[in-house]
């Protein structure tokens, strides 16, 4: 027979809820300032004679984890045994974000990295979207359409 004793567990949508932004619409900014963090971490500068950065074990477990949370989100995973020193670290690093969202922990990771290195974006060729040449409105930023040449088909 099985017990009649469960667990009450929320549903999905109230669990999400409770998750501090874990449910909702991610930042493509956000995601590509990351991807670029992470490249720059992971190859080095774009720029030939600036050295790569030298990163102390405790910040690459920092990395790890907001890289995880970043592109993972919530650690459902099991922890590692005791003896597994270095997964259990690393596991411990991630677990520690808690219910903390992607693009949350993705500005937390570049945000660490501009705390390491303040210009690693000019080292790495990463330019933000709003800097580009698009020329926007002055009540909310939204982009305007140039209809001044009309399109030819092709």
């Amino acid at each position: 027979k099985m017990s009649k004793t469960t667990s009450r567990v929320a549903p999905p949508a109230r669990r999400a809820a409770a998750g501090k932004g874990v449910v909702g619409k991610e930042d493509p900014e956000v995601e590509r300032e990351f991807r670029a963090a992470v490249d720059f971490i992971t190859n080095g500068p774009k720029s030939g004679d600036a050295p790569k950065l030298e990163i102390s074990d405790a910040q690459r477990l920092k990395f790890y984890g907001l890289f995880k949370q970043s592109t993972e989100g919530v650690n459902k995973t099991k922890q590692p045994g005791a003896l597994q020193l270095v997964n259990r670290a690393k596991w411990n690093s991630w677990n520690a974000l808690g219910n903390k969202s992607k693009d949350d922990a993705r500005r937390e990771y570049v945000s660490a990295l501009t705390s390491l290195q303040s210009n690693w974006r000019a080292l790495s060729g990463f330019t933000p979207a709003n800097n580009n040449s698009t020329n926007t409105n002055k009540s909310g930023g939204i982009p305007l359409i140039n209809r001044s040449t009309p399109s030819k088909p092709t």
